[in-house]
């Protein structure tokens, strides 16, 4: 979510506009499971397709999270993010007019190191999800994710040309668990910095993680359905 100019302090919070928009989603909106570790953002993303005027063809919401390395202690150092000083300063700068709630906690998160757009749940009317739809479904996610957070250490070149996640072996066989249950998924480890899993579900999602490697140790890898 981006802010920029003078926010009013009775500005409405958009992640009400937000939950309410995935709450239209017709299937379940799943999410990791809650843990310590981890606090869901309350802002999902979603995004939509179809004709003006009709129900959408396909929509999609996605969930990132602050991660608490250390969730017994939210003092700790470890739970601050890696930020250049352009940006500590940028988040230090207070202006001099009162800003709503919501936008003070927008800023607080950004010093935290965060899962962005970490879990994704997606529908099209028409689809009829099997492997290779959960397999495009999640080399799309990854890309975006590698796009948005990890590009900067890749160097130059095609942004989103990702022949090395579907390169012989990248690609397996892996149980995903929602709601409490395991079901026969796919997971994609063709990237160093981040693991990719995916599963269609009998209701018609198909729900995609991109999970940072460097979190997985703080992290049970398990879904659940939410309501936004």
């Amino acid at each position: 979510m981006r802010v920029a100019g003078v926010v009013p302090e009775d500005a409405p919070d958009p992640a009400i506009a937000a939950c309410a928009t995935a709450r239209t989603l017709p299937v379940a909106v799943r999410s990791l499971v809650v843990q310590p570790s981890l606090e869901r953002i309350p802002h999902p993303s979603v995004s939509s397709s179809g004709a003006a005027g009709e129900q959408p063809a396909s929509m999609e919401v996605a969930w990132s999270y602050t991660l608490w390395r250390v969730p017994g202690d939210r003092d700790d150092p470890a739970n601050l993010a890696d930020l250049d000083e352009r940006t500590r300063a940028s988040l230090d700068d207070v202006p001099p007019w009162p800003r709503p709630a919501w936008l003070l906690d927008v800023v607080e998160r950004l010093r935290r190191p965060m899962l962005w757009e970490a879990v994704r749940t997606s529908w099209e009317r028409d689809r009829d999800a099997g492997e290779a739809e959960v397999v495009g479904a999640l080399v799309e996610h990854l890309a975006s994710v590698l796009v948005n957070g990890f590009d900067e250490e890749r160097g130059p070149g095609a942004r989103w040309d990702r022949p090395e996640l579907v390169a012989p072996g990248s690609v397996r066989a892996a149980e995903v668990v929602v709601d409490g249950r395991a079901w026969p998924g796919v997971a994609i480890e063709g990237d160093r910095h981040v693991l990719g899993l995916g599963v269609a579900l009998p209701d018609g999602a198909i729900v995609t993680a991109a999970l940072p490697r460097d979190a997985l140790a703080h992290l049970q890898v398990a879904f659940a359905s939410v309501v936004p």
